[in-house]
């Protein structure tokens, strides 16, 4: 059932009407009001002449262009991107600037060129005193080296389609550069469903029409020369958020088989559990002062038996056994290559 006009502020409208046109970048496709209204008026109740106006008003703001010959026909300039009016207080936008900062230390090069343009322009449109005050408050977070790093990759434009094509929910022909495989990438379709961030990493998850729709993960910084499609997705994203229940890290694509862990340890194993919760079904019991039982469900998942294995010898025992067998297999693989 199409939304009442008067649940809606103009700007609002506005913004549906300009979703309508935003890929009407020629006269070749360019729409009359009429085509127009009819669109809008299967999401919201309007009458024509209020579509008439609206368009009016939108012609300086959204740079709309009309053709000459009548009945006039509109649609927008190629290298128009509007802005928005968005209301924060301090507070709020001390955390924006805060998770901006935060995400621009961990996101691959392409994607921290656009967040620094975002924090930069969000400055600037502040009074000079407040920008000045936010400018030395994004100081104050340092952000050390670590593990986790951060992702290599300098193709900002890949990274930028790819986050388009998320948004607008269409397919996009794509290059996969990974290193695990020694044949030239070759240009495929895939349908993005989710953006996901796991260890400093982001993964676009997708599914691949070439194989039987299959949901898949890629890594975002390895993903090149692409092109948003025509094709809309009709897949939801919930069935690719289904793939990454209880998934670890970076690690499968959602159909490895769930363990159930169980995990004794001290020391700094123990502290590390007790100060972070990764897992949503992670539990604790206090065997003594110093030691703890951890269990917890995740699919299986060589990040973990990795994260295991780096505490030595505060860790007791594993259960399931195979799951102590491969820590044990990554500790002599070790110890024979040392010199």
């Amino acid at each position: 059932m199409p939304i009442k006009n008067s649940d809606l502020q103009k700007s609002e409208r506005h913004h549906l009407l300009y979703g309508i046109l935003k890929s009407r970048t020629s006269e070749d496709n360019a729409l009359t009001v009429t085509e127009i209204f009819e669109i809008l008026s299967k999401e919201v109740s309007v009458d024509r002449k209020t579509v008439g106006r609206d368009l009016e008003e939108m012609s300086g703001p959204y740079k709309l262009l009309e053709t000459e010959e009548k009945p006039r026909r509109y649609y927008v300039s190629s290298d128009f991107s509007p802005d928005y009016d968005l209301s924060f207080n301090e507070d709020e936008l001390q955390a924006l600037i805060l998770s901006l900062e935060n995400l621009r230390h961990v996101a691959p090069i392409g994607i921290e060129k656009i967040i620094s343009g975002v924090r930069s322009k969000i400055l600037s449109k502040l009074p000079k005193t407040l920008a000045e005050d936010f400018a030395r408050f994004q100081e104050k977070l340092v952000v050390t080296d670590s593990v986790t790093g951060m992702e290599k990759g300098d193709d900002a434009e890949s990274s930028k389609l790819i986050l388009e094509a998320l948004r607008s929910e269409k397919a996009i022909e794509v290059k996969n550069f990974s290193p695990y495989k020694k044949e030239r990438p070759q240009s495929r379709v895939i349908y993005p469903l989710l953006l996901n961030l796991t260890g400093g990493v982001f993964y676009l998850i997708a599914s691949d029409p070439s194989d039987k729709l299959k949901i898949k993960r890629f890594r975002l910084s390895r993903l090149k020369d692409v092109k948003i499609l025509s094709e809309k997705i009709k897949i939801k994203s919930n069935t690719a958020l289904k793939s990454l229940d209880f998934s670890f890290g970076g690690y499968g694509t959602g159909d490895e088989p769930l363990v159930d862990y169980k995990i004794i340890c001290s020391g700094q194993l123990s502290l590390f559990f007790r100060e972070r919760v990764f897992n949503k079904t992670q539990k604790i019991k206090n065997l003594s002062e110093n030691q703890i039982e951890v269990s917890f469900k995740s699919r299986s998942s060589d990040e973990i038996i990795r994260l295991l294995a780096g505490f030595g010898s505060d860790l007791h025992s594993v259960s399931p056994s195979i799951i102590q067998d491969q820590i044990l297999s990554v500790w002599r693989s070790g110890l024979k290559k040392i010199k």
